[in-house]
């Protein structure tokens, strides 16, 4: 399930929950939805989909979630949250690609990121997830003597905070109760970084070098300060060093020797702390990637709330970094004109206002949204952005290798952004 169809199940989704109403707003730019929580009435989002995000919200990677929720409460200690949804089909293989956006999106400090998947939206619990939270723990790091100094909620009411929930159905925990949700699962993420610690492997010096080369190939450059300090430091995790190592997802947690002190406070802890998720995205083909692929971005998704955690995959770590920052579009007053054909693009928000009417003003009919090509046994091999099927023709933006096989099927396709060199090339008119 890709494309629209994924967007659609979402809104489906939240729209049959019975914690929350949800309706149609006009009254807001760009539309959207509003969601209110009936257990909280005074905690309201509007939900907009395909926001751009880039330096003017400090993202230093352009990108475009498939929805932003925005809080109606105004109030510092409550963040929006960019959510992505990943059909297994199209990101299996882009996951290099998404890492370096979904992290920048996060180091802005001005947005929660969160994954949901196919499966999130398909399922109940984490049947379809690798669930690697629970492993790989040092019971020497639960005794109280040692974990009491610097956390103040029991380990085992933390891990009952995500237990049996699903990406999706945390994505509400949070929508709910979003104050409460930051501070409970921020002092989740560092008593888990806590319990992975290994004092007695990081005085191993065998165990170090191997600790700092698989971080060489599990961190890029500019990460390996922080976990691999100067200074003396505590390292852990879900490693090769320490003997703990899981297929697809690798995980470090790291802390400096000198932050552990009695005079140490809980918060300070917690910003002392350090996490890095990796993600083996080199074998799509194998079993059991899948699987990893969901709890990887789960992971992410529950572990992000430590304040200086990062995640990546092992193909993104060998790619150039991104730029720190990108030019975005200046914007524009828009006039979209009403047309029935153009109603379920509308309604689900599928394209932003200012694509709507660079459409319409080039005199081209609503497109298909997340057209799915099919081979001659019916598999899909390959999806463009827009179609217009009648016409055969197509719109690609990120996926440039799925130009040639829809070529290959007697389309005319255009790789690009949704602008207006873009859509004139493919009308065919000059690049």
């Amino acid at each position: 399930m890709m494309g629209s169809e994924l967007e659609k199940r979402f809104i489906h989704c939240l729209q049959d929950n019975k914690n929350f109403l949800v309706s149609r707003s006009y009254a807001h730019q760009n539309a959207g939805w509003i969601i209110n929580t009936r257990t909280e009435p005074a905690m309201s989002w509007h939900l907009k989909a395909q926001v751009d995000l880039g330096v003017k919200e400090g993202v230093g990677i352009l990108s475009r979630p498939d929805y932003v929720l925005y809080p109606l409460m105004q109030s510092e200690k409550i963040k929006p949250v960019a959510i992505f949804l990943d059909g297994f089909a199209f990101h299996k293989d882009s996951v290099s690609d998404d890492v370096q956006k979904r992290q920048a999106i996060k180091d802005s400090g001005n947005f929660w990121v969160w994954t949901v998947t196919w499966a999130d939206l398909q399922e109940q619990g984490i049947k379809h997830v690798q669930n690697v939270m629970g492993l790989g723990h040092n019971p020497d790091m639960k005794q109280p003597k040692f974990y009491n100094p610097f956390h103040d909620t029991n380990f085992a009411t933390l891990e009952g905070s995500f237990r049996e929930r699903n990406s999706f159905a945390l994505l509400l925990d949070y929508l709910s109760d979003p104050g409460n949700k930051t501070l409970l699962w921020q002092k989740m993420a560092a008593a888990f970084a806590w319990v992975w610690l290994d004092p007695k492997k990081s005085q191993d010096t065998g165990a170090k070098q191997k600790y700092a080369y698989e971080m060489q190939e599990n961190a890029s450059a500019y990460r390996l300060n922080a976990l691999l300090p100067d200074e003396p430091f505590v390292f852990g995790g879900l490693l090769d060093s320490c003997s703990s190592s899981q297929q697809f997802i690798e995980l470090a947690a790291v802390v400096p020797q000198q932050a552990i002190k009695s005079t140490t406070s809980i918060e300070q802890m917690r910003n002392w702390l350090r996490l890095h998720i990796c993600f083996d995205d080199r074998y799509s083909q194998d079993n059991g990637y899948e699987a990893g692929f969901n709890g990887f971005w789960w992971m992410v998704n529950l572990l992000q709330f430590l304040p200086d955690m990062t995640f990546t995959s092992r193909k993104a770590v060998h790619l150039p970094q991104k730029p720190e920052a990108v030019k975005m579009q200046t914007s524009v007053v828009v006039d979209i004109q009403p047309d029935e054909s153009w109603a379920e693009i509308l309604e689900f928000g599928l394209l932003g206002a200012e694509e709507i009417a660079l459409l319409q003003s080039l005199s081209l009919p609503a497109p298909t949204v997340g057209y799915e090509l099919q081979d001659d046994d019916g598999e899909i091999i390959a999806e463009a952005d827009l179609a217009w099927p009648l016409q055969k023709q197509a719109l690609i933006i990120d996926n440039q290798e799925f130009t040639a096989l829809f070529a290959s099927k007697g389309w005319h396709v255009a790789f690009g952004p949704i602008d207006e060199n873009t859509l004139q090339h493919l009308s065919g008119g000059d690049k």
